[in-house]
């Protein structure tokens, strides 16, 4: 049997946050499946967190807030947090989870992609006769999400806050998972 080959038109979404959400779900399964190198897929996963919540942050703002392609560029995380939950009159406890957990969550973002060279003098414990570990030398912000438990969290309470935003904007459930949608027809040679 010969197959067609069909030209197909139409217009197809993208939706990023999806895209990095399910990027850092896979980036921490890999972490748990890998012994070396697993903390960068755990970094990895924490860093892919942030930028997932501030993709969803521009999607729920282009949806629930007019001329928000206009003023998002001037807006940092915080102000679009803000500005988004304000305007779905949701009510934001900045000292409990998961906000808690995403005011952090930045914080570190921000140590990662505004990265300075800096010195610090340490100590740590060698056992003779052992290999000396390197990320003894690794500074305590980083070495925070080392455990499966603590990017968890993270992901947890990113899904938690994603949840309410989408939900509360009355965005359709589906397209909280969905990475592309679209529609297409056939066209004639």
């Amino acid at each position: 049997m010969d197959s067609r080959i069909l030209r197909m038109e139409g217009t197809a979404t993208f939706y990023t946050f999806a895209y990095l959400r399910q990027a850092a779900w896979n980036a921490f399964d890999t972490a748990k499946t890998v012994s070396e190198g697993a903390n960068y897929h755990r970094i990895s996963a924490v860093l892919l967190s942030a930028l997932t919540m501030e993709a969803h942050l521009n999607h729920v703002g282009e949806a629930v807030i007019p001329n928000w392609l206009n003023i998002e560029p001037t807006l940092r995380w915080r102000d679009k947090f803000a500005h988004v939950a304000q305007q779905l009159k949701l009510t934001i406890d900045k000292s409990r989870r998961p906000v808690q957990t995403i005011i952090e969550l930045f914080r570190f973002r921000d140590r990662l992609v505004h990265g300075k060279t800096h010195s610090e003098d340490l100590q740590y414990k060698h056992v003779e006769g052992r290999p000396s570990r390197e990320e003894n030398l690794d500074p305590g912000w980083l070495r925070k999400y080392w455990s499966d438990d603590a990017v968890q969290r993270v992901l947890d309470d990113v899904e938690q806050v994603l949840e309410m935003f989408h939900n509360t904007a009355g965005l359709e459930k589906h397209t909280l998972n969905l990475i592309v949608d679209g529609e297409f027809a056939e066209q004639e040679p």
